[in-house]
């Protein structure tokens, strides 16, 4: 597997080997002569290999490496769809999220309405991973409108999270009631969402005023890494227009402000990406300086 992961498949660059080594690990899986421990690695390989697939037909790539992953997608995919009732739970798990890495592709498109209904059946059948099947039915673009008052507050969260919910009012209350319930003690939930995800999905939905109470939390709670995940979006919604010395502040531009000055955890004068988001956001990455401005504009 380190070889798979650094030579063929490195941080998801597609190279020439990759096609050939899916086809062949395809081959290693259906002659089932591997522990259950390597099929659930081989398998979690190959939909790596779809997802860095569909970035590339995403991206518009139209190079030589693009034919032979599509050829290698379609190859393997039907052998994918026999572990999604394997007996070891760990295999089966793998080979859902390779699925669905393979139906997001343009190649197999249109596998994704099949794929979707399974995820709903399972959502009565395996009910332990409700949430999970939710989350990725509404990545697949289906409509998981009727689990937005399921019982289960993240099966909730996961259906209000779908992107074909963007509009809908009842998954924006869900999503901005969900990320004041975590602000004070931000977790992850593997595999369905985190505070990342649920102030990104806010700030796609809602101004910043109308969550400014859980941000100024989370601002004054993060630390010196969430430059791109929890107070810098934060910071860049609140400075949506880059702030001018001559314009003053608003009230949650100098509350979020004022959270950053009080989190000593931020300033990290090392970090080049925090100096990037604060000159986004027309401020100096300078904590005395912010305090000034904070407390004057």
């Amino acid at each position: 597997m380190f070889h798979l992961d650094t030579a063929v498949l490195h941080q998801g660059n597609l190279y020439s080997a990759t096609a050939p080594a899916a086809v062949v690990v395809g081959q290693l899986l259906g002659d089932g002569q591997v522990s259950a421990e390597a099929r659930e690695e081989l398998i979690e390989f190959l939909g790596n290999v779809a997802r860095a697939t569909g970035e590339a037909e995403r991206s518009g790539y139209t190079g030589d490496l693009l034919a032979p992953l599509q050829d290698a997608l379609r190859t393997t995919y039907p052998l994918l769809l026999s572990f999604l009732d394997d007996a070891d739970p760990a295999v089966r798990d793998a080979a859902v999220m390779a699925v669905v890495g393979y139906v997001e592709t343009q190649t197999l498109a249109d596998q994704r309405p099949a794929i979707g209904d399974l995820l709903i059946g399972w959502t009565g059948t395996r009910s332990e991973d409700r949430a999970v099947w939710v989350r990725l039915l509404g990545e697949l673009g289906g409509d998981p409108r009727p689990f937005l008052s399921d019982t289960d507050a993240k099966v909730r969260v996961c259906a209000a999270l779908a992107p074909a919910l963007l509009q809908d009012d009842s998954a924006t209350d869900i999503i901005v009631s969900a990320l004041a319930e975590m602000a004070p003690a931000p977790v992850v939930y593997p595999e369905l969402y985190g505070i990342a995800t649920l102030i990104e999905a806010a700030l796609e939905r809602v101004d910043i005023e109308r969550i400014a109470g859980p941000g100024v939390t989370i601002v004054r709670g993060a630390n010196r890494m969430g430059f791109g995940t929890t107070w810098g979006p934060l910071l860049l919604a609140a400075f949506r227009v880059p702030y001018a010395p001559t314009s003053g502040l608003s009230a949650v531009q100098r509350d979020i402000l004022g959270a950053l000055v009080a989190n000593a955890g931020i300033w990290d004068y090392s970090m080049g990406n925090s100096a990037m988001v604060f000159r986004q956001a027309g401020l100096p990455f300078q904590r005395e300086a912010c305090a000034r401005i904070a407390s004057t504009s």
